[in-house]
């Protein structure tokens, strides 16, 4: 099976005040209400996520389209997929200063079909603030293995204590090779 990626054009930003928690729509037209702590919620899908000794971490080639060979006619993978995919997603989040504590992370599936699945466990993630006055930070990486069973686009989203805080589309195609 081939995969072929798709740099992802960077999109243009429309800065948010850091005090507004007003209601945020996604793509998939939910409201987004941040915890009241939270004031940035950034969420990527890329090939690879490497963390250097001093703690910097790099997203390696960002995707949001993969161009998918099909298993061969008569030949369905598991649980009848057009093909597994293997990506990576990179949350960084912060808080408000003085902030800090425990919290709940969710990484969710919106199908092309609308359809909602939890991606594993839930994680178990820390702000912890370096010094009072300045925003604390929770980075963290988390694999996932989609089996591809329709083409179209679907969202990845992060839930924060089972508040949607961002999400990702990723368009799955069939390759014009298969």
């Amino acid at each position: 099976m081939a995969l072929n990626f798709r740099v992802a054009p960077i999109p243009s930003v429309t800065p948010v005040h850091a005090d507004s928690n007003s209601s945020r729509t996604c793509a998939t037209m939910q409201a987004m209400e941040w915890p009241p702590f939270v004031i940035s919620a950034n969420f990527l899908l890329c090939d690879r996520v490497l963390t250097e000794s001093d703690n910097v971490v790099s997203a390696i080639r960002i995707i949001d389209t993969v161009a998918i060979t099909p298993n061969p006619a008569g030949l369905a993978g598991p649980n009848g997929t057009h093909a597994e995919i293997f990506l990576q997603t990179l949350a960084l989040l912060r808080s408000k200063p003085g902030h800090a504590g425990q919290h709940s992370a969710q990484v969710r599936l919106v199908s092309s079909t609308g359809v909602s699945s939890d991606l594993g466990t839930p994680l178990h993630v820390e702000f912890r603030p370096e010094e009072e006055t300045t925003p604390a930070g929770c980075t963290f990486a988390y694999p996932i293995l989609l089996g591809v069973r329709t083409f179209g686009t679907c969202y990845i989203q992060l839930l924060l204590d089972g508040a949607l805080v961002a999400e990702a589309p990723l368009t799955l195609k069939p390759s014009a090779n298969g």
